[in-house]
C-alpha cells in the first residue's frame, strides 16, 4: 500500500515539482545570459538575482510541497485522503518518504544551477578561460584534495537530511496547526505553529552548538570527536565545526514525528 500511496504522490506532485524547478531553470538561464552580456546595472541585477535563485529554489520547492501537503489533508481535498482504507500514519510516512526524494532532487539542482551560474558568468563562457573539459576535472581535483570522497559523500547526506528536516518542521506545523483547537483559525494555525516550532527550533540548536562535539579540520580531512567550542570561539580557531545543532535536529525529528503520527490517527480535523 505505501508504494501505491507514494506513486499517488509521484503522479499528484510530479508536474508541480516538475513546473517548479523547470520555470527555475528557464529563469536561471536567461539570468546566466543577461549576466554575460555585460550590460551596465542589468547585468549585475540579474546577476545577484540568479544567485538568489540558486539559493532560494530549495526552499521554494518545500514550501510548496508544504502548501500541496495542508490543502489535500485538512482542506476539501482532505475528505478524499482521509477516505483512504489506511491509517494515516501511513499516508504521513509515504508523504515523508516522496518529501525526502524531492531534497535530493533539489539538491542536485542546486549544484548544477551553482555550476551553469558561474560558467555562464565565468570567463569559460567568454572563451578567456579554460574550456569545461579541463574546468570540471580541475574542480574536481580541488575537492578531493580539499576533503577525501568517502566525506563528501557525508556532507551530501547531511545536506539532505537538513533539507528533509526544515519539510518535516512545515510538515509538523501543518499539522498540529490544523488540530481540532486550532483548526477554527484556518491558515493561521499553521502559520503560528511554525513560528513556535522556528524559535524552539533556533534555540535548541543555538545551545546545542556547545555540546562537546565536533568535525577537526587538519588539512586532507576531517576527524570527528570531542571538541571545545566556547574555547574555540574564544581563541578564534575557524578550524572546528560544532556538531551538537545536528544533534538537536534528531532529536526534534524524533520528537515531531509521532506527535504528528498521533494527530494522523486520532486528531483529524477536516474544514
Amino acid at each position: 500500500m505505501v508504494r501505491k500511496l507514494i506513486k499517488h504522490e509521484i503522479l499528484r506532485t510530479g508536474p508541480m515539482m516538475g513546473l517548479v524547478f523547470g520555470v527555475g531553470t528557464l529563469v536561471l538561464l536567461g539570468s546566466g545570459f543577461l549576466t554575460h552580456l555585460n550590460i551596465p546595472v542589468v547585468s549585475a541585477v540579474f546577476g545577484v538575482f540568479g544567485l538568489f535563485l540558486v539559493g532560494g529554489m530549495w526552499p521554494l520547492s518545500q514550501l510548496a510541497l508544504a502548501v500541496d501537503f495542508w490543502r489535500t489533508s485538512w482542506g476539501r481535498m482532505g475528505y478524499l485522503t482521509h477516505s483512504l482504507p489506511v491509517r494515516g500514519s501511513v499516508i504521513l510516512g509515504a508523504r515523508l518518504v516522496w518529501g525526502a526524494v524531492i531534497q535530493a532532487i533539489a539538491l542536485a539542482w542546486t549544484a548544477l544551477a551553482s555550476l551553469a551560474m558561474a560558467y555562464l558568468g565565468g570567463p569559460a563562457f567568454q572563451g578567456d578561460g579554460p574550456a569545461m573539459e579541463e574546468a570540471i576535472p580541475r574542480f574536481l581535483a580541488s575537492l578531493g584534495e580539499l576533503l577525501p570522497w568517502w566525506q563528501w559523500v557525508l556532507v551530501v547526506l547531511l545536506a539532505l537530511f537538513l533539507g528533509w528536516f526544515y519539510l518535516v518542521m512545515f510538515y509538523f506545523a501543518a499539522t498540529i496547526g490544523s488540530d481540532p483547537k486550532l483548526a477554527g483559525l484556518g491558515v493561521v494555525g499553521p502559520i503560528l505553529t511554525w513560528i513556535a516550532s522556528y524559535l524552539v527550533t533556533s534555540i535548541l540548536c543555538f545551545g546545542a552548538i556547545f555540546l562537546p562535539i565536533g568535525l577537526t579540520y587538519a588539512g586532507g580531512g576531517l576527524d570527528l570527536g570531542l571538541v571545545d567550542t566556547l574555547h574555540a570561539y574564544q581563541m578564534k580557531e575557524n578550524n572546528i565545526i560544532p556538531l551538537g545543532w545536528v544533534v538537536a535536529m534528531v532529536m526534534l525529528v524524533a520528537a515531531c514525528i509521532p506527535w504528528m503520527v498521533h494527530n494522523w490517527n486520532r486528531r483529524i480535523s477536516l474544514r
